[in-house]
C-alpha cells in the first residue's frame, strides 16, 4: 500500500529588520553619535552629557523681566542654561547691545529670515551666542547658510540650523553646502513651521531629520524644540502643554536623539494673536478664519477658510479671502481692524452682543 501525503510549505515569516530600512531600532537604545560642542564654559554638549535646557522669552524687551525671574531664590538650584529670544529687525539687534542676559545663560538669537549676514556684522558679543535661523533647500538659503557659518566661526559663535529632512535630501543646494562646511560650530533642529509633505507627527519629522544628518555624515548636536507647531492638540493649559512636550521629547530621547530641549509653547506670540482675533470675531457663525504665523505654512492650510490672517514681513500682516491675498504688508497694529473691515466688505459681519463687545473692549 502506498500512502501519498501532500506537504504545504510553511510561509516564511519576515524578520522585523526586513520590513523596512530604519536607522533607529525601537528595541535597543543607542545614543546618536554626537561630536562634543562647548556653547559656554559650563554649557557643553556631548555623548556623555545630559540634554541641555533652553528657555524662551517673548522678545528682546522681555529680557529684563526674565532676568529678574531667573534670579529668584526658587530657581537657584536650576539656573537657566540657554535663553532663546526672537530677533525680528535690525532695531532688535541694536537693542541687544544694551540688553542683559541672566548670568551664566547662553544667548540663543532666533533670526527672522529678512535679516542677512550683513545685518549681523555689527554683532559683537563678549561671550559666545547661538544664532538660530530656518533654512530651505534652495540656493538662496544655501548662500545665507555659508555666510552665517563663516561669521560664527570667525567670532566664536554657533549656528543652529532649523530645517527638514526634505531640505537635506541628496542633490539639494543646502545639502551640498553642508557637506562642504562640515559640522564645526553647527547644531540642528527641525523647522516645524514647514508643512510636512508626508503628514508625519513631529516625532517622525525629527527622526527623518536625524536620518538625513546621518546620510550627510553629520554628527552635529540635535535640538528638540517643543513649539505650538509641534503640538498635537494645541491648548493653553499647563498640563496639555506638558503632555505634548513629554510625548515629543520623551519619545525622541528614548530613540537616543536630542542634545538640547526647549519648551516654547507658553509665550508663543502667534497664540496671543489667535486669542486676540477670536475675541473680536468669535461671535460670527459660519465664518471660518485661518490665523497663521508665517507665509510658509499659510495658504496651503487655508483650503476651507473664508478669510486668512497671515504673518508676512516682520511686523506685517497679509489678509486673504479664501486662498487669494488681497491686502499685503499691513502694519500689525492696524491688521485686526482691517480684518474686521474685510469681513464687513464681504457681507459676513454681524455686530456682537453688547455684553461681548464691552468685554472685548475692556
Amino acid at each position: 500500500m502506498f500512502v501519498i501525503r501532500t506537504f504545504t510549505p510553511t510561509p516564511s515569516i519576515p524578520s522585523f529588520t526586513n520590513i523596512h530600512a530604519d536607522a533607529l531600532d525601537p528595541f535597543v537604545y543607542t545614543k546618536r553619535p554626537v561630536a562634543p560642542l562647548e556653547l559656554a564654559p559650563a554649557f557643553g554638549i556631548g555623548p556623555e552629557l545630559p540634554p541641555r535646557v533652553v528657555t524662551r522669552v517673548a522678545s528682546v524687551a522681555a529680557l529684563a523681566e526674565a532676568g529678574q525671574k531667573f534670579a529668584g531664590a526658587r530657581l537657584t538650584d536650576t539656573p537657566v542654561e540657554g535663553l532663546l529670544v526672537p530677533v525680528n529687525t535690525t532695531a532688535d539687534l541694536a537693542a541687544l547691545r544694551s540688553a542683559a542676559f541672566p548670568a551664566g545663560a547662553t544667548p540663543f538669537l532666533e533670526l527672522a529670515p529678512a535679516l542677512t549676514p550683513a545685518d549681523l556684522a555689527g554683532l559683537h558679543a563678549s561671550a559666545p551666542v547661538v544664532l538660530v535661523r530656518g533654512f530651505c533647500a534652495d540656493e538662496v538659503d544655501a548662500e545665507t547658510l555659508a555666510g552665517l557659518a563663516k561669521l560664527v566661526r570667525a567670532r566664536g559663535h554657533m549656528l543652529a540650523v532649523a530645517t527638514t529632512a526634505e531640505a537635506l535630501a541628496a542633490g539639494t543646494p543646502l545639502a551640498a553646502t553642508l557637506r562642504q562646511l562640515g559640522d564645526e560650530r553647527l547644531l540642528f533642529t527641525l523647522d516645524a513651521s514647514v508643512p510636512d509633505p508626508a503628514g508625519r507627527h513631529a516625532i517622525g519629522c525629527y527622526r527623518a531629520l536625524a536620518d538625513a544628518l546621518r546620510a550627510l555624515g553629520s554628527r552635529a548636536p540635535l535640538w528638540i524644540r517643543n513649539t505650538a507647531a509641534t503640538q498635537v492638540a494645541p491648548a493653553q493649559d499647563f498640563l496639555s502643554r506638558l503632555l505634548d512636550a513629554s510625548v515629543l521629547s520623551g519619545a525622541l530621547l528614548c530613540d537616543g536623539l536630542g542634545d538640547l530641549v526647549s519648551i516654547e509653547t507658553e509665550t508663543d506670540p502667534v497664540r496671543t494673536t489667535t486669542q486676540r482675533i477670536r475675541a473680536r470675531t468669535g461671535h460670527l457663525k459660519g465664518v471660518k478664519l485661518a490665523i497663521m504665523g508665517c507665509i510658509v505654512n499659510g495658504p496651503g492650510e487655508m483650503a476651507d477658510a473664508d478669510f486668512g490672517y497671515v504673518g508676512g514681513a516682520p511686523g506685517k500682516i497679509n489678509l486673504y479671502v479664501g486662498k487669494q491675498c488681497v491686502q499685503y504688508n499691513i502694519p500689525q497694529a492696524e491688521a485686526d481692524d482691517r480684518l474686521v473691515a474685510l469681513i464687513k466688505e464681504h457681507g459676513k459681519w454681524v455686530e456682537p452682543p453688547a455684553s461681548a463687545e464691552a468685554a472685548a473692549g475692556a
